[in-house]
């Protein structure tokens, strides 16, 4: 924990180690344009492959877990806050709810526990299999982003007075929790934007697909990136359509 009682080294350490981070994945699209390679970039390479084997930093899990008395998925690395970079410079730090959202549409996360309220209490769901996908279309000459998060949905506990059999319960529960999903996607873009930093790679992304149309607008491309069009899909669906009866947690607090 970088942002608790820890030395006083640890931000600078923290902070260099994701600047370098964000140095390999420069490196990495530097690569798949076919550009030549140094050695101070086959040394960043190096570096990035590590870091993304044993640190594994871009895996999140909830901060705060009180109403999940399950045992939570062991493989997780705690994070508060995931640092912003344009070029080698840091411009600033995201939020918790904001990393969820850059790690959900980059799929670096596999598993994440939602909260979802109802009128009659509230039910806790895991989300796992997590499949995120960004295509290009073109719309009148101008691409448009289309974010396609999927995945299955596990109820884990259930607070109140809800029917589980009841299919169009599960369907109310998947759409809060899609929508869930959604809202922190749509706060990553919007941080993204503000910053003028492609977090996502949607420059790559188009270079990849389209190179003669990002070659023509590259030059501006991270200060263009409020003028890009983004939609943003998600399709969980809850796995353990089953009663209340089972072995998850239900709880009907009077």
């Amino acid at each position: 924990q970088v942002n608790g009682k820890t030395r006083s080294d640890h931000r600078t350490i923290m902070n260099t180690m994701i600047q370098l981070y964000a140095s390999y994945k420069e490196t990495l699209e530097k690569q798949s344009m076919g550009f030549n390679m140094s050695n101070w970039d086959q040394k960043l390479l190096k570096y990035g492959q590590r870091f993304e084997k044993e640190e594994d930093i871009i895996k999140i899990e909830e901060a705060k877990l009180e109403n999940l008395e399950t045992s939570t998925p062991d493989n997780y690395v705690k994070l508060g806050e995931f640092a912003i970079f344009k070029g080698e410079k840091l411009v600033d730090y995201a939020s918790y709810d904001e990393s969820l959202g850059i790690n959900i549409i980059n799929g670096h996360i596999n598993q994440m526990t939602i909260n979802l309220d109802i009128d009659s209490g509230y039910v806790v769901v895991n989300t796992s299999s997590f499949n995120s996908k960004i295509d290009i279309d073109f719309i009148s000459k101008k691409p448009l982003y289309k974010i396609n998060l999927s995945g299955e949905a596990r109820i884990m506990e259930v607070n109140g007075n809800i029917n589980l059999e009841d299919p169009d319960v599960i369907d109310m529960l998947e759409k809060k929790a899609n929508k869930k999903i959604k809202e922190y996607a749509s706060l990553a873009i919007d941080l993204a934007v503000k910053n003028k930093s492609d977090i996502f790679g949607f420059g790559l992304k188009m270079y990849q697909n389209y190179p003669k149309y990002f070659n023509k607008v590259k030059k501006n491309w991270n200060d263009n990136l409020g003028l890009l069009d983004v939609s943003i899909k998600s399709k969980f669906l809850i796995k353990n359509k089953v009663s209340s009866k089972n072995s998850m947690e239900v709880r009907h607090d009077k």
